[in-house]
Order: C-alpha cells, then structure tokens, then sequence
C-alpha cells in the first residue's frame, strides 16, 4: 500500500531516513536492501533531495530505552521534533525496535503519527492500536528461544563453538578496551578544559558537563549517556587528570606571572647592580642601562598581550567562516557551531549542510545562499572585553 502522505514529504523533501541493522556484518547488505525497498515501494525517493536527515545505525533492536534515546533512533527523534513538517521513514517497524516499551515511549512523545512504514504506508500509531508492536517483541523472543535451543542441542551432540586462539584475542581486545577507555576519558577532560576557558575559569557543575557531552555525543563505555553521577564515578578513578584538567585555565596564566615576576627580579637585581657599579665610578651609565633592562620587561608583557589578541583574532575569523561557509554562527564560549531555535531560516540552512554530510554519495552544492546577517544575530563575534562601553 502507497501512502499519500509520504509521497507528499519526499517531493517537499521532509523525509528522516533510519536504516538499523543488528551486526555489521548485516550493514554490509542489510541498509542497501532497507533504501532499495524505499526506492521499490517510492521510485522518486532519493536521499540527496527527499531527506532532511538519513541514519544508519548498527545497535540491537533489544536493546533498552535509554541505549536507544542514545542511539541513532534518539536523534531521529529530536528532528522529528525540530521539524514540525517532517516524517520519520522506516523499511519495516521492527527496525525502529523488538521492543513493546521502545514503541510505548515513541507514542508518549506524540511521534506516533510521523513514523511510517515502507512495506504496508501505515504510520506508527495503527500499530501499536492493533498490538503490533508486541507481536514484534514475541516474535524476537521466540525466535531468541529456538536459537538458544539450536545451540544448546549442537554442543550436546559435540559441536564446538567459537575460536581456538580465544586467549590470545581475549588479550588483545582487553588491550583495546583500556585504550578505548582512555581516548574516551581524554575526550571527557578536553570538553572539561574548553568549558574551563570559555567560562574563564570559572568549573562547570556535572549537570552543565553532562548536558554539554550530549550535544557533542560523547556516550560513556556502554553507549550510554553521561550522568552527574557516573561523572563522579570517572572522577574518582583518575583524580590527577581531573585536577590537572580544573587547572586548565589558571596554569598558563599562573605560569606567565611566575615569568613576569622573575624577570622583574632579575631586572631589579641587574639595575641595582649596575647603579652601584655606576655610582663607584661616577657616571649615570648604569641607570641607563637599568632602563633598558625595564624596557625589556615591558616588552614581554606587551608579548603576551599580543598573543591573547592573536587567539581572539583567529576566534573571530572563525566565527566569519563558518557564518560565510555554513550561516552557521558560532559560540567560542562552547567552542561549537551554535542554531538559535528561534530563526527559521537558520535552521533550514542547518538541514541544507546536513544533506552534505553523508555517505552515500555527493549530495552537491546547498540549494539557496545563506541571508542572515550576522550583525543581526544576537551573538556577536566581538570579545566583550574589546567592546566600547
């Protein structure tokens, strides 16, 4: 059955994608098979023109709701909330999941009416009216039933399973999963560090962290998302790196005072000493000399703070770029392009530059140029210690 309704969002291009597959060995085949079935069912669908947003995923449909919200599905969803005109598009319903809650909490949300399926153009709300979704979670079961089962009978008539060089990979995935752990915690502190010198030093609160590493994506070991108390967890663990991480802003400049200072010593000391030997010989030489010394010292202050004008020039051009490239505007207190909710047209140019951003093919050139103005946005790129009160 061809539903109007989606035939009306792939011509206004107002479609989201989701392609799940449970293992990437069925990715391979598995998402190309899920955009054929789309193309079989609507031949004038096409991901460069009829999408907003396309997500292809390798998660389990057994999953729990929160792995979920924090998958591929957790961000169909927020489009889908973005962008009011929009529908969700799936192959088949068990791809959105295998499980009853999963389709429970989608309606809870009011999204059951915008998630369609391919297979019979019937949206998500019929389903779960009929009891649809819990066939699927009984159908998963049992089939996960007579799996076990196959495998149980197999390996009582003397079947062996799995490899024979299992110790030797345990080691090297444990290996891998420390350096898995580390990379993640040092991605955990950079986030520390740039909130640290965006907010000039002032620390974030764990609720203020975590909100920042879920709109970076960052997810803990296990998928899932941050909390103030697993940040707490990871706090104990490595308590130096955390330090040192706090300490991210007063370092440097810490580290400027200590040169400062020494040089006012040293220059102190020379001047005296030269005014001495001056004054045993009688000439004013030494006083000069002294003078030097404090000219010296003044140039290594003026030094620094031309290289903090540096950072807040390239922090500026940056802001230009990616307003000219993108109209895009970006926030250096975040250190992240920034869309107000409450312009249209930027959002709009957000969905063009996302079109470009996958991988099945080039998606070409954005459709309309950029005309907000940046003067006309509220964030400025002027550094407010520059500004002229």
């Amino acid at each position: 059955m061809i539903s109007e309704v989606v035939q009306k969002k792939i011509s206004e291009g107002a479609i989201i994608l989701y392609r799940r597959t449970s293992t990437e060995k069925q990715a391979k085949d598995g998402r190309k098979d899920q955009l054929k079935a789309v193309r079989k069912k609507y031949p004038k669908f096409t991901i460069s023109k009829s999408t907003i947003y396309d997500i292809a995923e390798t998660i389990s449909g057994r999953a729990d709701a929160e792995l979920r919200m924090c998958s591929g599905l957790g961000k169909c969803l927020k489009q889908l909330k973005r962008h009011p005109h929009s529908i969700m598009l799936v192959s088949h319903f068990d791809r959105v999941a295998r499980r009853a809650d999963i389709f429970e909490l989608i309606m809870k949300q009011g999204l059951g009416d915008r998630i369609y399926e391919v297979a019979t153009g019937r949206p998500l709300t019929e389903v779960v009216m009929s009891g649809g979704h819990i066939t699927i979670e009984e159908q998963t079961k049992a089939n996960a039933a007579a799996r076990d089962a196959g495998i149980k009978k197999f390996k009582a008539s003397g079947g062996v399973m799995g490899s024979v060089e299992i110790g030797k990979q345990s080691l090297s995935a444990s290996r891998k999963k420390s350096e898995l752990a580390k990379e993640r915690e040092a991605a955990v502190l950079t986030v520390v560090r740039q909130a640290l010198i965006g907010s000039r030093g002032i620390v974030p609160t764990d609720k203020d962290l975590c909100d920042r590493l879920d709109d970076l994506g960052l997810r803990t070991g296990q998928g899932r998302l941050w909390t103030p108390p697993r940040i707490q967890q990871r706090r104990k663990t490595n308590r130096e790196a955390w330090a040192y991480a706090k300490d991210s802003y007063h370092r440097p400049r810490r580290r400027l005072r200590q040169i400062i200072d020494q040089a006012l010593t040293d220059g102190r000391s020379v001047r005296d000493a030269q005014l001495s030997k001056a004054r045993r010989r009688g000439s004013s030489h030494g006083r000069l000399r002294g003078h030097d010394v404090s000219l010296r010292i003044r140039f290594l202050v003026t030094a620094a703070q031309i290289e903090v004008r540096k950072h807040r020039e390239c922090q500026k051009q940056m802001m230009t770029l990616l307003l000219v490239t993108n109209g895009v505007p970006y926030d250096p207190r975040v250190n992240q392009s920034v869309v107000p909710a409450q312009s249209d047209d930027l959002w709009s140019l957000a969905a063009q530059h996302n079109k470009q951003l996958g991988c099945d093919g080039c998606r070409g050139p954005p459709e309309h140029t950029p005309t907000a103005t940046w003067a006309a946005h509220p964030l400025s790129c002027q550094h407010p210690s520059d500004r002229v009160s």
